[in-house]
């Protein structure tokens, strides 16, 4: 009989299928978005899907997870809470928020670990694990009688002195998986052979099989250049040259100006750094940001948008504001190409818009993933020319789509694109092989990377 669990949290369900791989049947899952939740519901049809608020149906969660346990254990519970509250992306802006009075010191979202441990203490599972940003490590919340604790502490005490485990920030890179990704890992469980592991060994965390430099028999780091090199090449410009054969293998079309600065953008670089078309001239000054007096990181606001020799408009991203161009808002890392020889950078939930963090392909002109897929590897020749110059004199002619506009499949496609998806996405779980005997555990790290 397989081994059962509760996902919490779950999303479109690209964590449960590490879980599925692992050899667990996901009994009941919790989900607060439709849209999401309908994704997971449709690839994993046999699971009682409840959606909404985990704090409304906290006792429909426990009843039906009980009803179809049928008197067994339950094995794991998986929650993946929400992460913006905690995350570092956007941590400027929430801090002047909080500052100003807008926002909470402690953020509300932060609490949905307590629903969670509700269900934990309840339902008694033999392992928790969850997952999270490794800033989840230094926040506090409220408990239920409004005290501020830590959340790990609130963690350990409500599962109380049965349980027994630790959290650790895990690396991706370290486990071959060819992206910059960490995440804090806790576990817990009243197994008694977990918990001889721990005290003999002090982790639950797997053993790393990559390192940056391969020391210590480990292999190096996984690559961009590993992940997709072979790949048909992509392009973002036009219909024709921005999908290729392969099911869902495809990039979101640029317009014509965000073609312009990701065109002239080199491996490594921001498109704020870019340099003169017209003069050549490649000594203008780049991006930089600083922290202000309250302590908070700004972008610069004196990025020159004109070359400081000719005058021309240089390919860096801007708008229109009444009649006038003017530097977009964005740090450092918005616009940038990623490293080829390199691990990516983690993935965002915007990791389709080539704003965010370093998406853009190392060489060609296109972003580094399409509904899942990673993207060709050698640099191929713009078809535009190797350095653009600017449609229009700066604007573009006309627009074809946004940076946004990826295609998404319809619902009949959804158990196809989401067998792609895991193709370098890296959602983990953790489990213990051989648990229940008497032989050291062996730990499964599932990196959905095949």
């Amino acid at each position: 009989m397989k081994r059962t669990a509760l996902s919490l949290f779950t999303s479109g369900g690209l964590g449960d299928l590490a879980v599925r791989q692992a050899g667990f049947e996901i009994l009941v899952s919790n989900e607060k978005l439709a849209e999401r939740h309908a994704l997971f519901a449709f690839n994993f049809p046999s699971t009682c899907a409840i959606t909404g608020d985990i704090w409304e149906q906290t006792e429909r969660i426990a009843s039906e997870t009980r009803h179809r346990l049928g008197g067994r254990d339950l094995d794991l519970l998986y929650a993946t809470p929400p992460c913006q509250g905690m995350s570092k992306n956007g941590r400027g802006k929430l801090l002047s928020a909080v500052r100003a009075g807008r926002k909470p010191a402690l953020d509300e979202r932060n609490r949905l670990i307590v629903p969670t441990m509700q269900l934990a203490r309840r339902l008694r599972p033999e392992m928790v694990l969850l997952e999270n940003v490794p800033e989840m490590a230094d926040t506090m919340i409220l408990d239920e009688r409004g005290h501020p604790t830590p959340i790990l502490g609130y963690i350990e005490r409500t599962l109380g002195s049965e349980y027994v485990g630790r959290a650790g920030v895990v690396e991706f890179a370290d486990y071959g998986v060819p992206q910059r990704r960490q995440r804090l890992i806790t576990v817990y469980s009243r197994n008694p052979r977990i918990a001889d592991w721990l005290g003999r060994c002090g982790t639950l965390m797997p053993t790393p099989t990559h390192t940056v430099d391969g020391r210590d028999g480990t292999a190096r780091w996984k690559t961009v250049r590993d992940a997709i090199e072979g790949l048909p090449a992509l392009d973002a410009g036009s219909t024709e040259s921005a999908k290729s054969e392969l099911p869902f293998h495809r990039v979101p079309l640029l317009d014509e100006t965000k073609y312009w600065w990701v065109a002239n953008t080199a491996p490594e670089r921001s498109a704020f750094d870019n340099q003169c078309c017209a003069c050549g001239f490649a000594g203008n000054r780049t991006h930089s940001s600083a922290r202000d007096g309250a302590g908070i990181n700004r972008a610069s606001r004196t990025t020159p948008l004109h070359c400081e020799r000719c005058g021309e408009l240089l390919p860096r991203p801007s708008v229109e504001r009444n009649g006038k161009r003017q530097l977009m808002r964005g740090y450092t890392s918005a616009y940038k190409r990623m490293a080829y020889d390199k691990p990516a950078s983690a993935l965002t939930r915007n990791l389709s818009a080539v704003r965010g963090v370093p998406h853009p392909h190392a060489g060609s002109v296109r972003l580094r993933l399409a509904e899942g897929r990673w993207q060709k590897g050698e640099r191929q020749d713009d078809p535009r020319g190797d350095r653009r110059e600017h449609p229009a004199g700066g604007a573009a002619s006309h627009r074809r789509s946004s940076d946004r506009d990826s295609p998404r499949p319809e619902v009949a496609n959804r158990r196809a694109w989401y067998s792609v998806q895991p193709s370098c996405l890296t959602p983990v779980a953790m489990w213990p092989h051989d648990w229940r005997t008497d032989s050291p555990p062996v730990w499964i790290l599932v990196t959905l990377n095949d």
